[in-house]
Formats: C-alpha cells, sequence, structure tokens
C-alpha cells in the first residue's frame, strides 16, 4: 500500500534524487564486486582483472562495472515497461518496476558504509563485511523475487508470462554472467 502511495504521489523513477541514489547503489555494487573478486576469486579471475587494471586502468573498471549495473537495472526496467505496453495489462508490472528501483536505492543506502569501511579494515574484518555485503545483496535480489510472485499472484498473472519474466529478466543474465567468468577463469569446460 506505501508502494502503491510513493507510485502515484511522488513518480519514484522520474525523480532527480532517484538517480543519484541509483548511481550510489551501482557504485556500491562494483565497489563490493571488486573487493569480493580480490578477497574471494580465483587466482585466474585475479589474474584478469589485473590485466584489464593495467590496461584501462582501475578507475575504468569501477566505472565500466559502475555502467553495467545501471543498465541492468535502467534496462529492465525499460523491459518491464516494454511488456506492459505489448501484453496491454499491467499484471502489478509497475509496482514491481518501481519496487526494483526503490529496493534497490534501499539496498545502496546499506551497502555504502559497509563497503567503504571494508575497503579500510584490516585482514581478517574485511572479508566478513564483504559477506555481509554479499549476503545483503542476495537478501535484496531473493525478496524482489518473492515480492515479484507475491505481486503476479495478486493480479491472477498468466503463469506463461510469470515463468518468462523470471526466465528473461531474472535468472538467464546470472547465468550468463555466471558462464561468462567461469569461461574466463577456465573453472568451466
Amino acid at each position: 500500500r506505501y508502494l502503491k502511495q510513493l507510485i502515484r504521489k511522488e513518480l519514484v523513477l522520474y525523480h532527480p534524487y532517484s538517480i543519484i541514489t541509483l548511481v550510489l547503489f551501482a557504485m556500491a555494487a562494483s565497489l563490493v564486486t571488486i573487493k569480493a573478486v580480490h578477497l574471494f576469486g580465483p587466482a585466474e579471475l585475479n589474474y584478469f582483472e589485473n590485466y584489464l587494471a593495467n590496461m584501462f586502468g582501475e578507475p575504468v573498471w569501477f566505472l565500466l562495472l559502475t555502467g553495467l549495473v545501471l543498465t541492468w537495472i535502467i534496462g529492465r526496467a525499460f523491459i518491464l515497461k516494454f511488456v506492459q505496453f505489448l501484453i496491454g495489462y499491467d499484471f502489478g508490472q509497475t509496482e514491481n518496476r518501481y519496487r526494483l528501483i526503490i529496493f534497490n536505492q534501499v539496498c545502496g543506502y546499506a551497502l555504502i558504509p559497509l563497503v567503504s569501511i571494508a575497503y579500510f579494515i584490516r585482514e581478517p574484518f574485511d572479508k566478513w563485511l564483504i559477506l555481509a555485503c554479499l549476503g545483503l545483496l542476495f537478501l535484496n535480489y531473493m525478496y524482489r523475487i518473492v515480492q515479484s510472485l507475491i505481486t503476479a499472484f495478486q493480479y491472477s498473472a498468466n503463469l506463461l508470462y510469470l515463468f518468462l519474466y523470471l526466465c528473461t529478466l531474472e535468472f538467464v543474465p546470472l547465468l550468463i554472467i555466471g558462464s561468462m567468468v567461469f569461461k574466463e577463469t577456465g573453472t568451466l569446460n
């Protein structure tokens, strides 16, 4: 109910502050990814990251990751809007699109202090903070999926549409990214 009130009165997606908080989330997610690769990644992945950092410079690598996260979030929002236009019915997609933006913004608020501390704290504690950040990102992701399912069932959405949504916008991008990482590191043949 609160989310519907935000959608109706605030137009959250189009507010300039919304863009700033999405950029903060993307920056925090990029920093978490870079630190997690340094701490937990296989040696081959660290070599690949160091190769890119030497080739482009670390700020460019960070900006590239930030741009990818922003493109993923904004692209998903536009795809949801386009599917809503094609189908001709809402089926809760407006609520889902705003939920995608709002949850990522709130997650960004929680990630910024944790990842900032993780970059300046000593060895054993930085791993715990990055694990907490990864856990927060995972919980954000799972909560959005569960809320999407609940919204779809509330609006009596067609199960085929629901299956296609979950496959194309939730699971397949993660599988593609995972397979690219495993292929690059040579751990998946």
